[in-house]
């Protein structure tokens, strides 16, 4: 309502000095008909906001909407260290999820502690889902496995909402991961969703300021700066662009509607086997392996294969849950938020503390 909020006062202001200026009647005639036109658009702002989408409706509230995330230079944002942070996601009046996340002093979300003595360790990289969007602390994934495996191993989780591949990368490559990890990382994993094939394309709106990597001519990657390096609606433009893009006639006139995007998943190989070297020099000994988000979907199809035929260690979800697919109800937060819930992680966990504890590589599909 804030734009129609707005529209209605400039109308409110201009009729005002109409009325004061009526003596001067061309003047008061403009200024009463741009008046008016004001006050259309903002009773079209108010209808249109009236028209919600099918399947809107979700909100979030609690302290996460105040702050939480900040810019970084190189990852392009990332969460606040040492926050305490509640999320409260609504459906209407339904609560789809009311929970709070935790971050240490390097911002990661934070991990059962290890045993004073232990020097070995798992990091794990990711997006909302390795995060835990959506579950308690002790819910994700990689706390259950640092809880299961505290007299082993240390756990870090790098994974936080919307990231992808080229988060991973640039963490490595910048050395942030090397100075955070206090310990000798023997595990690493990546859990791959297909729209990461997406997000290294930089057309999200989250991530205007990620890292921006391209293929060589070697078939390696090499950065590029930023996606919003050579942004050409920058300055001014971008500005106006950022004030109106909430405004719904902003949206019917300007935001052209479109389908899924095309990926570039020789690039997210690219990056993601680039992870896996400078992952293999920094931490000489590691095991890198990706957990692909498997299913019918083609682009998976395609990551799999493209992954696979540059030698990464490839394992899909469903191997450690199983019946994800003929019971996905069961694995997520509600049929307005498919993140998965504290179900399917602590099954994701106990899955890979197994084999971790077995000390033994993990086994591709």
């Amino acid at each position: 309502m804030t734009y129609s909020i707005a529209l209605l006062a400039i109308a409110l202001a201009l009729t005002a000095l109409a009325w004061i200026g009526r003596r001067r009647r061309g003047w008061a005639v403009v200024l009463a008909n741009v008046a008016a036109v004001f006050a259309a658009l903002g009773l079209v702002e108010i209808h249109l906001d009236s028209q919600k989408d099918p399947g809107d409706g979700t909100r979030l509230e609690g302290s996460i909407t105040k702050g939480f995330t900040h810019p970084d230079d190189v990852l392009g944002y990332a969460p606040a260290a040492n926050a305490r942070v509640t999320a409260r996601k609504l459906y209407g009046d339904k609560v789809l999820y009311d929970v709070t996340y935790t971050t240490d002093a390097h911002g990661l979300r934070v991990s059962a502690p290890a045993l004073p003595d232990v020097h070995s360790c798992v990091l794990f990289f990711g997006d909302s889902i390795t995060f835990g969007e959506g579950v308690e602390d002790a819910d994700t994934y990689a706390h259950v496995v640092s809880a299961l495996a505290a007299d082993r191993y240390r756990t870090y989780n790098f994974g936080y909402s919307g990231y992808g591949p080229h988060q991973m990368l640039a963490a490595l490559q910048s050395g942030r991961v090397a100075r955070i990890v206090n310990c000798t990382p023997k595990y690493i994993y990546y859990l791959c969703i297909p729209d990461h094939a997406v997000r290294i394309t930089g057309i999200y709106p989250w991530d205007r300021h990620g890292p921006r990597f391209v293929l060589a001519s070697d078939g390696s990657v090499v950065q590029r700066g930023h996606f919003d390096d050579d942004d050409p609606h920058g300055g001014v433009g971008a500005w106006i662009e950022h004030v109106l893009s909430g405004s719904r006639i902003w949206q019917r006139l300007f935001v052209q509607p479109h389908g899924p995007e095309p990926g570039d998943v020789p690039l997210l190989a690219g990056i993601v086997a680039q992870a896996a070297r400078v992952a293999q020099e920094r931490f000489p000994g590691s095991v890198f392996e990706v957990i692909l988000w498997d299913g019918a979907d083609e682009r998976g199809q395609a990551i799999e294969a493209a992954l696979a035929a540059r030698g990464i260690r490839v394992r899909r979800m469903t191997s450690l849950v199983p019946d994800f697919y003929t019971h996905s109800g069961d694995y997520l937060l509600s049929t307005h938020d498919r993140h998965p819930n504290a179900r399917f992680h602590h099954l994701m966990g106990e899955g890979i503390a197994r084999e971790v504890m077995a000390d033994e590589p993990p086994h591709s599909d």
